[in-house]
């Protein structure tokens, strides 16, 4: 590739919901120094203000928009797969946007590099301002965990038929199981570190927070299903993966749901003896002689009024 030659660029902005931030990414989009962009908005069924604010910014600025009732996240990730005419697809959640330079430089590195996969760090804004630090990429390290943000840019051609696991539909981490397929197929990955992805967070933000017992089981259950199903396809790169850093979540799940357990027996049997006294009490003699005496005083208070 010359690299005088500006390859296509989709640039696919997936949202449901997100009125209050969809302008800014679009905006976002336009404003980028690299002109070669095809725009390509996806509303998911939202519920909100997202269609009038998108139409209104069409009529601007003319893209294709793509209205459907909601399907979830998998489908839309994989219809921007099918519909990007592109050399290069870069899916853009909604609720981030892209720094001015953001497709420039990850352009300039795939150039250079002849990188299939070209992605970058993170800069967090909103409620966080945290930025990452990924690392280079090795096939190891992604085998541990995804550090490739879906917002990565991705040479179609390499893409193929791979898609997002349909799989993953009701879960998460659909972006570290596509990253993971295209890494076993022999995709080159390269970390650009001249830019970043603006990513808000919020309180309607997909973040994988695992705080709850319930939140770190569902993570590792998703962790379980990925790497079993590349296990199967690909037992050379997966079969002794070491999971050793989760273990204590396992245990600490299960310590839970064992004391849990333990007390709901012991309420259960403490209801059981409690039960038992008041139903002796009620059936001994003591206790009808002392009702009957009750009752007539009862009586007799209410005679006397």
């Amino acid at each position: 590739m010359s690299q005088f030659y500006d390859p296509k660029v989709t640039v696919v902005v997936t949202c449901y919901n997100y009125g209050d931030f969809i302008e800014d990414t679009i905006r976002s989009v336009w404003d980028q120094s690299y002109k070669n962009i095809e725009l390509i908005v996806i509303n998911d069924g939202s519920v909100d203000d997202s269609d009038k604010i998108i139409l209104k910014l069409k009529i601007e600025n003319n893209f294709r928009y793509i209205k459907q009732p909601n399907k979830g996240i998998i489908d839309v990730r994989n219809k921007g797969l099918t519909v990007g005419q592109g050399e290069y697809i870069i899916q853009l959640d909604a609720d981030d946007t892209l720094p001015k330079n953001y497709v420039s430089e990850l352009i300039k590195v795939a150039k250079k590099t002849q990188a299939d996969v070209t992605y970058s760090d993170y800069i967090m804004f909103g409620e966080s301002t945290e930025k990452s630090n990924f690392p280079k990429f090795t096939i190891e390290e992604l085998k541990n965990h995804n550090y490739i943000n879906i917002s990565a840019l991705v040479k179609l051609d390499f893409i193929g038929s791979t898609r997002f696991d349909e799989n993953l539909r009701k879960s998460s981490h659909e972006d570290w199981d596509f990253f993971l397929q295209l890494a076993t197929k022999g995709a080159k990955f390269v970390k650009c570190d001249t830019t970043y992805l603006n990513y808000r967070i919020h309180g309607k933000s997909r973040n994988n927070i695992m705080k709850s017992f319930k939140q770190r089981r569902n993570y590792i259950d998703t962790y379980t299903y990925i790497i079993n199903k590349h296990v199967n396809t690909n037992p050379g790169e997966f079969a002794f993966l070491s999971i050793r850093w989760m273990s204590g979540w396992y245990n600490e799940i299960d310590d839970r749901a064992n004391a849990l357990n333990a007390n709901n027996k012991v309420l259960k049997d403490t209801l059981v003896t409690v039960q038992g006294q008041i139903d002796s009490i009620i059936n001994s003699k003591k206790y009808k002689i002392l009702t009957k005496i009750a009752t007539h005083l009862h009586h007799f208070k209410h005679r006397q009024k």
